[in-house]
């Protein structure tokens, strides 16, 4: 059964429904997960940085740590900062293929960070 919305011009518009099956619902799936891995990954970036933050500044209770252990948490952070990005690049790829399938232009292309 399709969903019926009034349009602007009073008519009523009908949007087709949503696959229950098969690989519309599969790519839907995928981005949704993409999504949020890629909020997982950028939230532990968050943490391992403020970490690190708390010990360069000497706050609460962070580890001390020397400058040889400092570069192995910041590549942490990095390491993790560019998962997101993986992640990020894997969704706009979700993107481009429903709009392919939909018969649009696609996303504008992006253009990786690092």
């Amino acid at each position: 059964m399709a969903k019926t919305d009034a349009a602007s011009n009073g008519s009523k518009a009908r949007e087709p429904d949503k696959p229950t099956y098969g690989l519309m619902v599969l790519r839907e799936k995928e981005t949704q997960s993409l999504i949020s891995l890629a909020c997982d990954a950028l939230s532990e970036t968050r943490e391992v940085l403020h970490d690190l933050h708390q010990d360069i500044y000497g706050y609460g209770e962070a580890v001390e740590r020397d400058s040889r252990e400092r570069l192995q948490v910041l590549n942490e952070a990095l390491s993790c900062l560019r998962t997101t990005e993986h992640y990020l690049l894997m969704l706009s790829s979700t993107f481009k293929e429903q709009d392919q399938d939909q018969g649009g232009l696609g996303p504008c292309p992006v253009v990786p960070a690092f």
